[in-house]
């Protein structure tokens, strides 16, 4: 058993003893992370911008309506209420008609003059498709190629930091034993992730915790094979699912003084506290115990689990 107190109580005297290059890296940290959501976050994104392009082409369609500008200006209270009835494009040649002229209305400089035939707006409307597409591709690839080694060579950093000062040099790991192994494995946590979170919140939340020590894993002991590492961090996290969330709750008070000074205080405590914590929770699971799923462990904080109880933390 691990009690909340222990790994954080860890966490934080493993960060000061090395705080300026927990401080550098955690910030590269929050830099792959940025990344990262941008790329899985796309869909969220285009879904956002899908609609935000429906309300434009609402407000276009009221403005070159005249039964609308009738029910704005009609003494008639219920005008207003029947105004927006039938504003939005009725068809799909409506929406081919309507969206390139307002992307095009809206892009900087004289590119929004542009006047587009009516003949080549089908094409225009392709083509911003296609540029969607590519740029889409292009980050995702970015992240899986770039980010994902650097993910699992800074979770390296914060666990061998446990151990005693770790080297900025680490943080390379990821790229220097098997680049290709991270690349494929993160990509597969993070898709399944985006899958799960389709469904609902919730059973993406819950599947996050699932495999929140896959990056550790990797960085600990490479040679597992991709389904050894889903699995045991599985096995790492049954149970402790609900005993996590409660430790990322217990930071919240950090993340609102972080706010209050306008992040100086998350970035030289809360992030590398905070990240430092994460990996004493990987240490505890996994060599807290002597046996875990047939791979032998060294119960390495079993003292601290000692004096926890008998100090009452």
């Amino acid at each position: 058993m691990w009690t909340r107190r222990n790994v954080k109580r860890r966490g934080r005297n493993a960060m000061r003893a090395n705080y300026w290059k927990t401080v550098l890296v955690s910030l590269i940290l929050m830099f792959v992370l940025g990344g990262a959501s941008g790329a899985s976050g796309a869909g969220s994104s285009a879904a956002a911008a899908a609609s935000g392009t429906g309300s434009a082409i609402q407000s276009q369609s009221q403005a070159q309506s005249g039964d609308v500008y009738e029910g704005v200006f009609s003494e008639d209270p219920l005008a207003d209420e029947s105004s927006g009835i039938d504003t939005l494009p009725s068809s799909p040649e409506a929406v081919i008609t309507e969206v390139p002229d307002i992307v095009i209305k809206h892009m900087p400089g004289g590119i929004k003059n542009i006047q587009i035939p009516e003949e080549k707006k089908m094409t225009v409307l392709i083509v911003l498709c296609v540029l969607f597409l590519i740029i889409l591709a292009i980050a995702i690839v970015i992240d899986a190629f770039l980010f994902n080694p650097l993910e699992v060579g800074i979770r390296r950093f914060f666990f061998m930091n446990m151990r005693g000062p770790a080297e900025i040099k680490e943080v390379a790991y990821g790229y220097d034993h098997k680049y290709l192994k991270n690349v494929k494995v993160i990509f597969l946590r993070d898709l399944c992730l985006f899958l799960w979170s389709l469904l609902l919140i919730f059973p993406g939340i819950i599947k996050s915790y699932s495999y929140r020590m896959v990056p550790y894993i990797l960085a600990d002991q490479p040679e597992l094979t991709r389904k050894e590492i889903f699995a045991l961090s599985k096995k790492l996290m049954h149970g402790n699912k609900w005993k996590a969330f409660v430790l990322d709750l217990s930071f919240i008070g950090w993340y609102i003084l972080s706010v209050l000074t306008l992040g100086i205080l998350h970035i030289f405590f809360v992030a590398p506290y905070k990240n430092m914590t994460d990996a004493a929770l990987y240490e505890k699971l996994m060599y807290g115990r002597k046996n875990n799923g047939g791979l032998q462990t060294v119960p390495m904080i079993a003292e601290d689990d000692e004096e926890d109880e008998e100090t009452g933390l």
